[in-house]
């Protein structure tokens, strides 16, 4: 088990997405984590296997690994699909512990004299600070178990940092040396079209939408729901992408909140999170819309913005925010 734990954190320290990573180690045959890699395939009973090489669409896109069997091409297939959850997994959990105080990264010797606020959210300009003088890089906590899940997102939170402060959270896993550090790059353009804000000014009443995904049998998403309420002279604006129930324990919802100021048609705060639900919760959030949740599951919140912001630059964020969610991004670009 020791060992198990200790190949899933080696995992999840990773930047570069599992799937490169798995193959890498299966090449490598002098990889430190090559023992527990096949340790961890040996598992893999023969049902698992006999329905994978039965696959029409896994015999259609061929063998991942070509020097190697159907079937040793088929467990490390199954393996990747297994890790990727357990990844997540661990990564939630370690989200949810409160044992953890301070939480990581924040016990390492860097944060000693930084402040955190109590959402676990850290000045940008500190950790600018930070990363002249420390020999370690520290990135911004993924919203989905996917690598590169806030990678365009934080393109266009750094272009908004250029005009003002933002509070970021940072991952508890993905820390590297900077000596010979070199980032993947993902070749992708997500634009958010700002929407006309100006139709809501005279909302009166709470407006809510519920998209389906159009792939639902594929994704592990159940529905995205939006709210938005009228208080005074603000519209709150809410989008939480909501995950099936058996997705629930390795990936937890992305969770959107926004505050427009409709006397000058601009953002004043947003603030991008992963709501994270327990059994029971996510069972009873699949059967009612965010206006109705109240205060069920955990935030926790990635980054957050208390300046003024045009619509454009705000668009963008939440576009890219929602990566691979075709109905959010059609919102942002229709």
């Amino acid at each position: 088990m020791e060992l198990k734990n200790e190949f899933i954190k080696y995992l999840a320290s990773r930047d570069k997405p599992l799937y490169f990573e798995i193959n890498n180690i299966v090449l490598d045959n002098h990889h430190p984590q090559r023992e527990n890699l096949f340790s961890f395939m040996q598992n893999i009973n023969d049902e698992e296997l006999c329905k994978t090489l039965s696959n029409e669409d896994y015999k259609s896109f061929g063998k991942q690994i070509e020097s190697l069997s159907w079937e040793d091409n088929a467990k490390i297939s199954i393996a990747k699909s297994k890790l990727f959850k357990e990844v997540g997994e661990l990564r939630i959990q370690t989200l949810l512990d409160d044992n953890l105080n301070p939480p990581p990264p924040y016990d390492l010797p860097e944060f000693k004299n930084i402040e955190i606020d109590s959402n676990g959210l850290i000045s940008l300009s500190k950790l600018r600070e930070l990363n002249k003088t420390s020999n370690k890089i520290f990135q911004i906590l993924l919203s989905l178990p996917q690598t590169n899940s806030m990678y365009w997102c934080i393109r266009y939170l750094l272009e908004i940092s250029i005009i003002c402060d933002i509070k970021l959270r940072l991952d508890p896993y993905l820390i590297f040396n900077k000596d010979g550090y070199c980032q993947m790059n993902y070749k992708m353009f997500i634009y958010g079209e700002p929407p006309n804000m100006y139709e809501y000014n005279s909302l009166k009443e709470i407006n809510h939408l519920k998209w389906m995904s159009d792939n639902h049998d594929e994704s592990d998403i159940q529905f995205t729901d939006a709210v938005w309420i009228p208080k005074g002279n603000e519209i709150h604006i809410i989008i939480e992408e909501i995950p099936k129930v058996e997705c629930n324990y390795y990936r937890g919802s992305r969770y959107f909140h926004t505050i427009y100021n409709k006397t000058s048609n601009k953002i004043e705060h947003f603030d991008g999170a992963i709501r994270i639900y327990s059994k029971d919760e996510i069972k009873m959030r699949k059967d009612l819309h965010v206006k109705d949740i109240g205060k069920i599951g955990k935030r926790i919140k990635i980054f957050q913005i208390d300046s003024e912001i045009e619509i454009e630059k705000w668009s963008n964020v939440a576009a890219s925010f929602f990566v691979w969610n075709s109905d959010v991004i059609k919102y942002f670009s229709s």
